[in-house]
């Protein structure tokens, strides 16, 4: 009976497929988002590749979205250093007017 069970659990165990944690590694996206000045990094919600590039602005005063390439981030009256950013943050939309942003 022994060797059944371990028999048994052999083949169940040789069943079950490895976690896929989705992330792929693509290098040509990597090499392109690296020349472009960005990181190639895992962000966001789902765990994913993303090339983060430093903005144009960044650092810039601002008084809402529309003056910076990116955000304005309400905290430091600043543009956004860089796209993406994960997270929740307040940003200054129109007429200065403060909003949560979440990006995920």
């Amino acid at each position: 009976m022994n060797r059944f069970a371990a028999i048994f659990l052999f083949v169940v165990t040789a069943c079950v497929a490895e976690a896929d944690d989705g992330v792929v590694n693509n290098e040509a996206e990597e090499w392109a988002c690296v020349e472009k000045g960005g990181r190639y990094e895992i962000g966001g919600i789902l765990g994913r590749n993303n090339c983060v590039l430093p903005t144009a602005d960044a650092g810039k005063m601002c008084t809402q979205n529309s003056d910076c390439d990116s955000f304005c981030l309400a905290e430091t009256q600043t543009c956004a250093p860089e796209t993406p950013m994960f997270g929740c943050f307040d940003v200054l939309v129109e007429s200065s007017q403060k909003a949560t942003l979440c990006v995920d």
